[in-house]
Formats: structure tokens, C-alpha cells, sequence
């Protein structure tokens, strides 16, 4: 029972293996330059229920002449 349960197991493993390549393979992102995600505090703790306030800061960068369709100039912002 265990070694029929351990063979499932590894098909499995190997079928989610195989289907993550395919999908990783077909993806292509090199418009996509990064990001940066950062956070800072903007005012004391709460002193009821001990909660800090945070502004959260978004950054990413696109490459502009990945194609004609995706162009982004100051007329398309």
C-alpha cells in the first residue's frame, strides 16, 4: 500500500514538474524590469491597540519599445 502511495506521489510530482517547465518556458517578460516594494512608518503606535501606521511605496520599471502595441510615451500616459 505505502509503495503504491509513493509511485501516485511521484507521478504527481513529476506531472506538476513537467507542466511548471512548459509554462515557464512560453512565458516571455522582457519588458519587465524590476520593482521595488519598501515601507516607513508615519506616526506613533496606538496606544489602545498597539498598531503602527505605514505608507507602502510601489516602484517598477517596463521597458517602453517592447513592441509597437505597448509603447508607452508621454500621449499614452
Amino acid at each position: 500500500m505505502a509503495n503504491r502511495c509513493w509511485r501516485a506521489c511521484a507521478v504527481w510530482s513529476v506531472l506538476v514538474v513537467v507542466l511548471l517547465s512548459y509554462l515557464l518556458s512560453t512565458v516571455a517578460a522582457s519588458h519587465f524590469r524590476g520593482g521595488l516594494i519598501y515601507w516607513k512608518t508615519v506616526g506613533p503606535a496606538n496606544d489602545t491597540s498597539g498598531l503602527v501606521p505605514v505608507e507602502v511605496t510601489q516602484r517598477f520599471g517596463w521597458r517602453r519599445d517592447y513592441s509597437q502595441l505597448t509603447l508607452c510615451d508621454d500621449q499614452v500616459v
